[in-house]
């Protein structure tokens, strides 16, 4: 036998024997690869329980907790283990399936990592918000993490991509994907935990709603309350809504198709100033002992003018949406779990607010806040909110820094009295702090903490250092409240001001280490200068602008008429119900029916996005010149978030004065046409630009 004779095929014998025994070898291959797939499925659901233990002790931060939840919510746990195996079933469908299981491992446990991280520093869980903020988070990490932690976060995030390149890599590759069994095992376990879901929820196991996301973390587990912030967005359309009902609950509110107004009534201007992390100190429980009140300002002033209990819907963290109920007169419980309206609905569409409300009134509404313009993406969604002008932080001039890294908030006074200068009628300015924003460091104290307010016991939960940094930066927000009332009682012109903190500070809170107990609890009071007291209950942040307007003789806007004409401690399922149908009606309905009907009862209802300026003041360019090396803009309103552009690109810029701007370069480049200086944000992000300096008109 000729061993090397080609057959028809152009193979040897020899090659052909190869192949048989190859095909063979390949056969027997899936056979036991169909013979273990019981253990392949072992396997998955093995590596998904230890996921699932591993990623519910983070959830807890204690191995005791874990096992409390396990055996005190077996239910739960089961689900988030299925949940979890749900994920991980999809790497049947490859043929490294052990490398795509580690993949999905990698993932959850990262994700509980950063949970972990998140509830340490803001006492809140990890959501979907956060992910929308994930770019967000890159600017603050060097506040919340010292250089060699963030050091650490790189080194970690590429070893688990290093271990899941080399998993990929090195992994077993089966010979052959049984896509039936694949798709089988996936349906079932899909089918599983959606009927689990949904005969928790109409059993009433798992509510529709949480009471707070902190709790449903707590009592549902990490891997379901996660997924339903992806799954749970906006507001679902309320099973008794109809033209009809919209109809009779607008009908019972206001019958005329003009706003009510009282022309007797003194009009003001309007402040709004939201105080970061800021409640009353003296609110602290008698478990925890200091050496004085750390606000006593703040407390002389709850007493001496009207003020009350503001209950927001968020604890450590969340501005935007306690910002967001004061805004709109919108309820956040109506919104999906865990959920920012500024990074859903709000981003592409325009929403009534009372800065609809007082612009129809002859206000000029203004934002003021001494932080990144992009930060929740105000510079987005504040044009559809009504405002017509927003000063963050890249148009304030010579700003200050405090220790850990914010700006201080005494130029936050200046730009509320530039606003009002640069309008000849009345203005709405809606003003928001962060000098006591965390992070507040456990390990050290801070300069000013060293010979301030001393927390002598810090009780059983808060850290003491932490506490203590978090009293002395609300002690100089307490300075800063003064300073800021004095400005204001020098104004020329009627003023009326709302003080509130957005949220409890990001401490280790339990209720028992509060006066009150409740966590969603601050205070406000309001503030005149013309002599008129306000009333101020106890009320929801959601009520708040609709009780300030009242007292001003001002009835207007669909929520704020709808919250007027209610008790204002009413919270009843009925309330609550018509509220949220006109939410729906107002946010989520196009039907031309039941804008007409809005348009009926509630007169001028066109609610469109307005032409946002950014920053009171008009930077502009008045000259330049190219000598002796180096590019000098000259012009106005300039600050260190200046940058030249030639044509569009920036180039590095030193930012001289409020009028002068330079760029070392020996000349310009060849074919240049305009020149323009933008503001732009610490995250590369332009802002706004100047109009066009024309090339030609440069000095040299």
């Amino acid at each position: 036998m000729n061993l090397f004779k080609k057959d028809e095929n152009g193979r040897t014998p020899w090659q052909n024997m190869l192949r048989r025994r190859e095909a063979r070898d390949s056969r027997e291959r899936i056979r036991l690869e169909k013979g273990r797939l019981h253990w392949q499925i072992l396997v998955l659901l093995a590596a998904a329980l230890l996921v699932a233990v591993i990623v519910e002790m983070f959830n807890r931060r204690s191995v005791w907790r874990f096992f409390v939840f396990v055996t005190s919510h077996p239910l739960m746990f089961a689900l988030d283990f299925l949940l979890i195996a749900n994920t991980m079933a999809v790497s049947q469908l490859f043929r490294r399936r052990l490398a795509v299981i580690s993949l999905v491992s990698v993932f959850w446990l990262a994700m509980a990592i950063t949970n972990y991280v998140v509830i340490c520093f803001r006492t809140q869980p990890f959501t979907l918000a956060d992910v929308m903020l994930v770019k967000d988070m890159f600017s603050l990490i060097t506040v919340y993490f010292r250089w060699w932690q963030i050091a650490m976060i790189a080194l970690g995030v590429l070893g688990a991509l290093g271990l899941i390149a080399l998993m990929f890599w090195k992994a077993p590759r089966r010979e052959r994907v049984h896509y039936g069994a694949a798709v089988v095992l996936l349906a079932v376990l899909t089918a599983m935990s959606w009927g689990f879901v949904q005969l928790g929820k109409n059993s009433g196991f798992i509510t529709e709603r949480f009471t707070t996301i902190k709790d449903a973390y707590q009592k549902y587990g990490f891997a379901y309350t996660f997924l339903d912030t992806f799954a749970d967005l906006g507001i679902s359309r309320p099973a008794e809504y109809s033209s009809d009902t919209v109809r009779d609950i607008a009908s019972t509110v206001q019958t005329d198709t003009e706003p009510a107004t009282n022309t007797d009534v003194v009009r003001p201007n309007i402040i709004y100033v939201q105080l970061e992390s800021f409640f009353d100190a003296s609110a602290l429980s008698s478990d925890i002992k200091v050496s004085e009140n750390a606000t006593p300002n703040f407390h002389r002033l709850l007493q001496d003018w009207p003020s009350g209990t503001l209950y927001v819907p968020v604890v450590g963290g969340g501005t935007a949406n306690t910002e967001f109920e004061v805004l709109t007169g919108m309820n956040l419980d109506s919104f999906g779990a865990g959920e920012y309206p500024y990074f859903t609905v709000l981003r592409d569409t325009p929403c009534e607010s009372i800065c609809y409300v007082l612009s129809r009134q002859g206000y000029s509404p203004t934002a003021v806040h001494d932080y990144m313009a992009t930060f929740y993406g105000r510079n987005e969604v504040y044009a559809n909110l009504g405002f017509d002008v927003f000063e963050s932080m890249e148009y304030m001039d010579d700003l200050e820094y405090g220790e850990i890294g914010w700006a201080k908030d005494q130029c936050v006074t200046d730009s509320v009295i530039d606003a009002m200068n640069a309008t000849p009628g009345r203005d709405f300015i809606f003003a928001v702090t962060v000098g006591t924003h965390g992070k507040y460091p456990t390990d050290r104290l801070l300069d000013c903490a060293q010979d301030g307010v001393q927390v002598l016991d810090a009780g059983e939960h808060i850290n003491a250092n932490q506490l203590q940094n978090y009293l002395n930066l609300a002690r100089q927000m307490d300075d800063f409240l003064v300073e800021f009332l004095d400005r204001m009682e020098q104004f020329d012109e009627p003023v009326v001001c709302v003080f509130y903190g957005d949220h409890l500070p990001a401490l280790d809170w339990d209720p028992s280490d509060l006066k009150s107990g409740n966590m969603f609890e601050t205070q406000y009071f309001i503030w005149t200068n013309y002599g008129k007291r306000f009333q101020a209950p106890d009320l929801q942040a959601y009520r708040l602008s609709a009780n300030v307007l009242l007292q001003l003789g001002i009835e207007d806007g669909v929520l704020f008429r709808y919250h007027q004409s209610n008790r204002v401690d009413d919270e009843g399922v009925g309330y609550l119900k018509e509220l949220e149908i006109l939410e729906f009606a107002m946010l989520y309905d196009e039907d031309q029916e039941i804008q007409d009907t809005l348009r009926e009862f509630y007169g001028d209802y066109n609610i469109e996005a307005r032409e946002l300026r950014m920053g009171i003041d008009t930077v502009s360019i008045q000259s330049a010149n190219l000598k002796y090396g180096r590019l000098l803009v000259r012009g106005d309103n300039f600050n260190e978030f200046s940058t030249i552009l030639i044509d569009g690109t920036a180039v590095p810029t030193a930012y001289i004065d409020k009028h002068t701007l330079a760029a070392v370069m020996t000349s310009l480049p060849e074919g240049a046409t305009v020149l323009n200086v933008a503001q732009i944000s610490k995250e590369s992000i332009e802002l706004s630009r100047t109009a066009d300096f024309p090339v030609e008109e440069i000095v040299h």
